[in-house]
C-alpha cells in the first residue's frame, strides 16, 4: 500500500504492478527475446528463431543483416496494411533493400526516400543541404543559449547539480543523446554515409555537441559541467548505437514530453531561463513495444506501454519526483503512409510522448509518498 493514497488508487497500483510482472515473465520466456542481432547473440553466420507469432523467423547475425528481421509481412505481422517501399526497381549494389531497413517490427524511413547505401557514396547537392540545415541547427541553439545560459561567464568548474532538479536532468541529457545521434544519423545517411557507418558517426556526433554543450555549461555562471550529466548523455549515445544491432533495445524505446508547467496546475523550475532547462515541464520515458516483446495475440500492434519519470515545481516548497506509467502509441503503425518527407517526420514525431491514459506517483524530496494519481490523458485530467 502507497501512504497517501486513497484504496481506490493502491488497487489500481497493485493491479499495474502486477501487469508488468506478468508482462516481465512473458518477455523472458518469449523466444523471440533470444536476440537477434550480432552484438547481442553467438557469432553464428544464421540463426533459426522460432516463435509464437510466426512459424519460423530467420535471423542473420552478420553485420549486413543490421536491424534486419526476415518475416512474412501477412496480416498478422501487418495488421494495419502499412504501405511498405518496393523493392522492383532498387540497384541492390548500391542499395540495401528496403525490407532490410526496418526498426523491430517495423519499417523505417529516410529524409530522402531511398534507402541506405550499402558503401558510402558522398552525394555532394544532399550533403550540403542536409548536413548544412544539420549545423544551421546546431549554430542557432549556440547563439540561443549563448545568449540564455551562457550570457553570464566565470572560470570553469565542475559539479553535479542533482539536488536542483531530483534527477530529471539526467533523463534529459539521456534523451538528448539519443535524440541528437538519430538526426546525425539520418543527415549522414541522407548524405551519401552507408547504413553501417552512419549509425556509429551518428552516436560519435551526437556525444560530441552534447559534451561540447557540458564543457560551455562549466562556463556559466548559474551553471557547472556536471560528471553525472557527461554519464548520462554517453549513456543515451551508446544506446542509440546498441539499439542497431541488439532487437530488444529497439523494442524499449526512449521518448519525451514538455508541456509548460502551468498548463497542468504546475510552477516552472526557480530559475530557469528557457523551456530547455525548465525541468518541472519535461518527463523523459522508455516505450516498450508489448506487441513485439510478448507476441500476444490480442495486443494491438500499434499501442505500447511507457515507463517515466520527472519532477514537478522544481524550487518550490511542495517539489516532487513523480514516477508514471503509461499507455503510449506508435504513430509509425497509426498515422497514414504518405511522401517520403511525411514518413520521416511521423517517425521522428513519434519521439514525443503524447498524452494517454497513465499512472503518477508522486514522492518528496525527502522519500515521502504525496500518493499515486490516474489521469486521462498524462499530464492532463487528473482524477
Amino acid at each position: 500500500m502507497i501512504a497517501g493514497s486513497s484504496p481506490f488508487y493502491n488497487r489500481i497500483c497493485v493491479f499495474a504492478l502486477a501487469f508488468v510482472a506478468v508482462l516481465a515473465a512473458r518477455v523472458i520466456a518469449h523466444p523471440l527475446r533470444m536476440i537477434a542481432h550480432p552484438l547481442c547473440s553467438p557469432t553464428d553466420s544464421t540463426r533459426v528463431v522460432s516463435s509464437t507469432l510466426d512459424s519460423t523467423r530467420v535471423v542473420s547475425s552478420t553485420l549486413d543483416s543490421t536491424r534486419v528481421v526476415s518475416s512474412t509481412l501477412d496480416s498478422t505481422r501487418n495488421p494495419l496494411h502499412l504501405a511498405i517501399p518496393t523493392d522492383s526497381t532498387l540497384d541492390t549494389s548500391e542499395f540495401i533493400p528496403w525490407s532490410q531497413y526496418r526498426w523491430a517490427d517495423h519499417q523505417m524511413y529516410t529524409i530522402t526516400g531511398e534507402p541506405p547505401r550499402r558503401y558510402t557514396k558522398i552525394q555532394p547537392i544532399p550533403a550540403y543541404t542536409y548536413l548544412g540545415t544539420y549545423f544551421g541547427i546546431l549554430v542557432a541553439l549556440h547563439y540561443y543559449q549563448e545568449k540564455t545560459f551562457w550570457r553570464a561567464t566565470q572560470s570553469f568548474r565542475i559539479r553535479d547539480n542533482f539536488d536542483e532538479s531530483l534527477g530529471a536532468n539526467y533523463g534529459g541529457h539521456f534523451a538528448g543523446g539519443y535524440f541528437v545521434s538519430y538526426v546525425s544519423e539520418q543527415s549522414l545517411i541522407a548524405s551519401g554515409v552507408s547504413y553501417k557507418l552512419a549509425p556509429i558517426y551518428g552516436a560519435i556526433a551526437g556525444l560530441a555537441y552534447q559534451t561540447y554543450v557540458e564543457v560551455l555549461d562549466g562556463y556559466g555562471t548559474d551553471f557547472s559541467l556536471s560528471p553525472f550529466e557527461v554519464y548520462s548523455q554517453t549513456l543515451g549515445c551508446v544506446y542509440f548505437a546498441a539499439s542497431q544491432y541488439c532487437r530488444i533495445l529497439q523494442d524499449l524505446s526512449p521518448k519525451f514530453n514538455y508541456y509548460p508547467s502551468t498548463w497542468f496546475g504546475g510552477v516552472p523550475k526557480a530559475g530557469s531561463q528557457t523551456p530547455i532547462d525548465d525541468y518541472s515541464a519535461w518527463n523523459f520515458w522508455l516505450s516498450a513495444n508489448i506487441k513485439d516483446l510478448t507476441g500476444w495475440g490480442f495486443w494491438p500492434t500499434w499501442l505500447n506501454i511507457a515507463g517515466g519519470y520527472g519532477a514537478r515545481n522544481l524550487g518550490d516548497p511542495g517539489e516532487t519526483r513523480v514516477i508514471t506509467l503509461a499507455l503510449d502509441y506508435d504513430l509509425v503503425k497509426i498515422l497514414p503512409d504518405g511522401s517520403p518527407g511525411w514518413n520521416w517526420f511521423r517517425q521522428t514525431l513519434d519521439f514525443f510522448k503524447f498524452p494517454a491514459p497513465g499512472l503518477e506517483w508522486r514522492v518528496t524530496r525527502g522519500g515521502k509518498s504525496t500518493g499515486v494519481f490516474f489521469y486521462l490523458a498524462y499530464p492532463f485530467v487528473k482524477f
